[in-house]
């Protein structure tokens, strides 16, 4: 085998070489891309379906026109109760006044 003969086997090897090494990084980052790709789906899978579980929970019209009155109704009762309120301060202010003057 002369040194000529070398060299080019040399030359062929390494270019074969780095041809199967750009391969395999070129192999390995499509699979990397699509792993990427596929979990970044399913992630994305997950929280629609997260999202689809709480908008079953959000109320509808009915349930806010319901909430409304049940609003409407505790603030009459509170109005009503803070009328009594001032009738029973009221009348012990009287009380008080009573047993002071004697």
């Amino acid at each position: 085998m002369s040194t000529e003969n070398f060299s080019e086997y040399r030359f062929w090897l390494d270019l074969a070489q780095w041809a199967a090494t750009l391969a395999i990084g070129w192999g390995a980052w499509q699979t990397a891309q699509h792993r990427i790709g596929r979990e970044h789906l399913e992630e994305l899978e997950q929280r629609l379906a997260r999202m689809e579980t709480e908008i079953g929970h959000i109320p509808n019209q009915t349930n806010l026109r319901e909430l409304a009155v049940r609003i409407e109704t505790v603030h009459g009762e509170l109005k009503r109760i803070g009328g009594e309120m001032k009738g029973m301060r009221r009348t012990m202010e009287l009380v008080s006044e009573k047993m002071i003057k004697g």
